[in-house]
């Protein structure tokens, strides 16, 4: 597999991932969505939010809590998370090379 072709299988994989997780958060009238139950992620995994000159960074359940409280309060009874637009960069891997050391 080429290095284009590489980027290309893990770009569609984001893609599918990020569209999953909008699926997964979004809902409409008369639903509520799972929120203890959001797949895809670590417990260490962040979301971010790459608008404005500072990123905002959250993890899923800093990002799902206010949510959570404003739909359990019925404040909040219908919602769709999506994408207006995203860049996904590339930076260059140095290249390793093994002694027959474990690397650290």
């Amino acid at each position: 597999m080429s290095n284009l072709q590489s980027r290309a299988t893990v770009k569609s994989e984001l893609d599918r991932l990020t569209l999953e997780f909008f699926r997964s958060v979004s809902f409409t009238v008369g639903n509520v969505p799972d929120y203890q139950h959001i797949p895809l992620f670590v417990e260490q995994g962040l979301l971010i939010k790459n608008v404005g000159p500072i990123p905002d960074n959250s993890t899923v359940s800093q990002f799902i809590a206010p949510r959570h409280k404003s739909v359990r309060a019925g404040a909040l009874t219908d919602f769709e998370e999506s994408e207006l637009s995203e860049t996904t960069a590339w930076r260059p891997l140095k290249a390793l090379q093994s002694t027959g050391s474990p690397f650290s």
